[in-house]
């Protein structure tokens, strides 16, 4: 077997970076596809944690207004109870022994 000349070793190094050129661009061509995925992601992401925001500010609100009515009602009733002097417990009639 003869020895490669320099211009099929020249034609075979060009061969190999055409192909590793062409293997690259198909790499990055499919990390520009996850990257756009992944943005894709983000925004669904994004836009679900905004609506689960408002749906707990809503949530909150309408709690809050429910509770309102009640909550000032046992505020009365508490004050009503600090108010009242504790009444003062007679005595209980001694116990009657057992012989």
């Amino acid at each position: 077997m003869a020895d490669p000349t320099l211009q099929q070793v020249l034609d075979a190094i060009a061969a190999l970076s055409a192909k590793s050129d062409s293997q690259l661009q198909s790499v990055r061509a499919e990390i520009q596809d996850v990257r756009s995925d992944v943005q894709a992601v983000r925004s669904d992401v994004a836009a679900h944690r905004a609506e689960t925001a408002r749906g707990f500010a809503d949530l909150d609100a309408e709690l809050s207004r429910h509770a309102e009515g009640p909550h000032r009602e046992i505020e009365r009733d508490i004050s009503v109870l600090k108010s009242r002097v504790p009444a003062k417990k007679k005595a209980a009639p001694p116990r009657a022994r057992r012989r």
